[in-house]
């Protein structure tokens, strides 16, 4: 007799949704695999028709439980989707949707026909449920189910690369784990779901439905090959639920601390950063730095916490692990990966990314955007420098906002809470190939609330839980510009681009408090360094990135004119509340009645929190 299961303690005495029906029904069905082991993944995943196994030896098969030569780096291809896309998604109506209106009747209606449907075909295949929990966290660690045809069973082998791994180790910590007031996650992908003409459930006949019963904790994925969606979809679902029941904030973005010598002191003074960002902004080489050329390996150690999802807790039992990481791996893009590059010697699966014959004959894999322009690996967490088993941090003491929008500096401080919060819900950056959308939006500049293209919670909700945050913790907010700067050119130029070695010196210098802050008089609430600060990085910085050594002035004050006028239209269509638009507006108020005036300089700052 089975063990009674999580979820089955929390549904009881509870109403059955319709799409957690449909997945706990299609558990049941008769062809399927229950909680195949890694080896099993592995070779089923290389019967995969779309699969292929390259003569690359995976990073550490050991760590996630392959054994008998099984150690190769597997690709799969997902055909013309090779990015997430945010357009396919459709929620059920919540429970604060009801009395339903006619036309989220017509929603729920389709949406539940179209998961009937979906479930009459996946009964006639082999199926493949693997189970894998997120967080590490005695506070918040939870489980998730994933069903999915046998034939695409390589998605199953990375949502355990990705995500942690079921041994004895993990089920104990998860048994004394708290209950959490949610039930286990369920996906259930069908990747060879097409829409039929005929089919009245296929809104707008789409080929592509991600469905979500964010209530329930149960996604159907409907056309979804690329690996990508599923994670979302689990993460979604996790950050949808850590918000709405009031545990802590969803964060896209990495965490990781700094351990800063104390002169006269045999301690080190750890200083905590969230680095929030979309994909191609430099999120993950600004999180996974270990910034050896301004802090000292042996003695001022970096620690990495989580790469890409995290749920910042309000009330933790352990305020050390108020930030917990919900993923063991990393899926990172890989077209910067070259052949002196080290994380080659990470890498444990990969997604669209080329393979080719050598001269021995050997497939081996190049990762220049060539197959396809989001080539994707899975990496082993525990082979980059600075990881150890703990995926959690302490609350941050810094967040850093990562945008790429030529009118801003390298570095910004924001000293206004509601300010930062404006500039969080208005994040700016560019559309990148990480993004399933038509070409001519490549390139583009948008702004994406947190960072976070798969709010389903709200963005006033978003706003109101960032305030929360602001209460609980104490940390400092920075905007960190990794693109180009108007500074130096014509309107109409290129701008010109941030070294990566002055991005990454900012955390160091900003732990050793190395930074001099300046007000900046065109943006009331935000600061600016100064120049001086940088010099050593780079001799020109204040002819390179300061707002005030701009030759075309008038042309860079029209566009930041331009740009603020943008974000208070977008604010303003997010329905967010005004205290967080006023800024901005306070900002256009300044350029439009003050002339240029020279900056206060500020010394002296001892990363006393403006936030607290």
């Amino acid at each position: 007799m089975m063990a009674t299961q999580h979820s089955d303690t929390y549904m009881k005495g509870k109403r059955w949704s319709a799409l957690r029906a449909a997945a706990e029904t299609l558990h049941c069905s008769r062809h399927i695999h229950h909680q195949p082991d890694m080896n099993e993944l592995y070779d089923l995943s290389i019967a995969q028709p779309t699969c292929l196994e390259s003569d690359i030896p995976m990073a550490d098969p050991d760590f996630v439980g392959l054994t008998g030569g099984r150690d190769r780096v597997l690709v799969h291809y997902s055909g013309q989707d090779t990015a997430r896309s945010a357009w396919a998604r459709e929620c059920m109506p919540l429970a604060k949707d009801y009395p339903l209106t006619l036309s989220q009747k017509k929603q729920k209606e389709r949406i539940e026909r179209s998961v009937r449907e979906a479930n009459f075909s996946l009964m006639q295949e082999e199926l493949i449920h693997t189970e894998v929990y997120f967080g590490k966290n005695k506070d918040f660690m939870g489980r998730i189910h994933l069903l999915v045809p046998q034939k695409y069973a390589k998605l199953a082998y990375d949502l355990n690369l990705n995500f942690i791994r079921k041994t004895a180790e993990q089920d104990l910590l998860y048994s004394v784990s708290k209950q959490l007031p949610f039930p286990d996650l369920w996906i259930v992908c069908d990747p060879d779901w097409q829409p039929k003409a005929t089919d009245a459930s296929a809104k707008d006949n789409k080929r592509l439905q991600m469905l979500f019963d964010l209530e329930g904790c149960t996604s159907y994925l409907l056309g979804a090959r690329y690996f990508g969606e599923v994670k979302k979809a689990c993460l979604t679902m996790i950050w949808h639920a850590a918000l709405s029941h009031g545990i802590g904030m969803p964060i896209h973005g990495s965490s990781k601390t700094l351990h800063i010598e104390v002169p006269n002191n045999d301690y080190n003074e750890p200083f905590t950063f969230l680095t929030l960002g979309l994909s191609g902004t430099g999120k993950s080489t600004v999180g996974s730095s270990q910034h050896t050329d301004l802090l000292d390996p042996e003695n001022e150690p970096v620690r990495l916490g989580n790469d890409d999802a995290i749920v910042i807790l309000y009330d933790p039992s352990d305020p050390m692990s108020a930030c917990v990481g919900l993923e063991e791996g990393c899926y990172n893009k890989s077209n910067d990966y070259d052949e002196s590059s080290p994380m080659l010697a990470t890498i444990q699966s990969a997604e669209n990314v080329l393979i080719r014959r050598d001269r021995q004959g050997n497939h081996v894999l190049t990762h220049e955007d060539a197959y396809s322009g989001n080539g994707r690996v899975q990496t082993a967490r525990h082979r980059l420098p600075g990881t150890t088993k703990e995926l959690d941090t302490p609350h941050p003491d810094c967040v850093a906002l990562l945008m790429r929008d030529e009118v801003l500096p390298p570095v910004l401080r924001v000293i206004d809470p509601s300010l930062f919060i404006g500039m969080y819900m208005s994040l700016a950056s560019r559309t990148t190939n990480a993004e399933n959308v038509p070409i001519e939006q490549i390139g583009r500049l948008r702004m994406v609330p947190g960072a976070n293209p798969f709010n389903t919670w709200g963005f006033p909700e978003e706003t109101r839980a960032l305030e929360q945050l602001i209460e609980h913790a104490t940390f400092e907010g920075l905007v960190l510009n990794t693109g180009g700067f108007f500074s130096g050119n014509i309107q109409g130029e290129e701008p010109r681009a941030i070294p990566k070695e002055l991005t990454l010196s900012i955390y160091p210098k900003l732990a050793k408090n190395q930074i001099q802050w300046q007000d900046w008089h065109m943006f009331p609430g935000l600061q600016i360094p100064d120049p001086k600060c940088f010099e050593d990085i780079d001799s020109d910085f204040s002819k390179h990135f300061h707002p005030l050594y701009i030759r075309d002035k008038k042309g860079y004050r029209q566009l930041l004119f331009q740009r603020l006028k943008e974000r208070i239209h977008f604010l303003q269509g997010l329905t967010v509340d005004q205290k967080y638009i006023k800024p901005f507006v306070r900002a256009l108020q300044r350029m439009q009645s003050t002339s240029h005036k020279q900056p206060t300089i500020l010394r002296g700052h001892n990363h006393e929190s403006l936030f607290a």
